[in-house]
C-alpha cells in the first residue's frame, strides 16, 4: 500500500481528490492533507509519505518552494493544479504525472497506476534520485529521468 498525502490550499480540491483516490485508486491510502507550503513541510517531515499529490500555486508559496525545503525527499510526486503553465517544467523534473483541475478520473487512475508501478520497482535510492532531478533541473542542460525495468 502506498501512503500518500495531498497538499493543496483549496479545501474542496483536497476533499474531491481524496474521494476520487479512495474510490478509483486501489493501493493508495491518503492518510493526511495539508493546506500550503508550511503545513505541507511539517507533514512531510513528521510523517514521510511514499507519494505526494501537490498543487503548484498556493497561498503561502509554490509546490516547488516546498520541495526545496524538504530534507528527505524520498517520495514520488503527482502535480495537481489549475495551471497548465508548469506542465513541461514538471515533466522535465521527472514528476510521475501532471493533472489539471478539475481532475479527470481516467487520468487520475493512470497516474496512480504509474506511481504504484514505480513504487514497486524502484529502490529508495532511485526514488530519491528522481526527486533530486526534479529539484536540480537546469534549463541550460535539460534532462528527463525515465525509469526502466533495471534502472533510471
Amino acid at each position: 500500500m502506498i501512503e500518500a498525502i495531498i497538499i493543496d490550499d483549496e479545501h474542496g480540491s483536497r476533499k474531491s481528490l481524496r474521494t476520487f483516490i479512495s474510490k478509483y485508486c486501489n493501493g493508495i491510502n491518503v492518510y493526511a492533507e495539508a493546506d500550503g507550503v508550511q503545513s505541507g513541510q511539517k507533514l512531510i517531515d513528521s510523517h514521510p509519505p511514499n507519494l505526494v499529490f501537490l498543487d503548484i500555486q498556493m497561498n503561502d508559496g509554490t509546490g516547488f518552494e516546498l520541495l526545496q525545503k524538504i530534507e528527505n525527499r524520498n517520495f514520488q510526486l503527482i502535480f495537481v493544479t489549475a495551471y497548465n503553465d508548469y506542465a513541461i517544467k514538471a515533466f522535465k523534473f521527472s514528476a510521475v504525472d501532471y493533472l489539471l483541475k478539475p481532475v479527470n478520473i481516467e487520468e487520475l487512475k493512470s497516474a496512480c497506476d504509474k506511481a504504484i508501478s514505480i513504487h514497486n520497482k524502484l529502490t529508495d535510492t532511485q526514488k530519491s534520485r528522481i526527486v533530486d532531478n526534479l529539484l536540480d533541473f537546469n534549463s541550460n542542460s535539460p534532462a528527463i529521468v525515465i525509469s526502466t525495468e533495471y534502472s533510471i
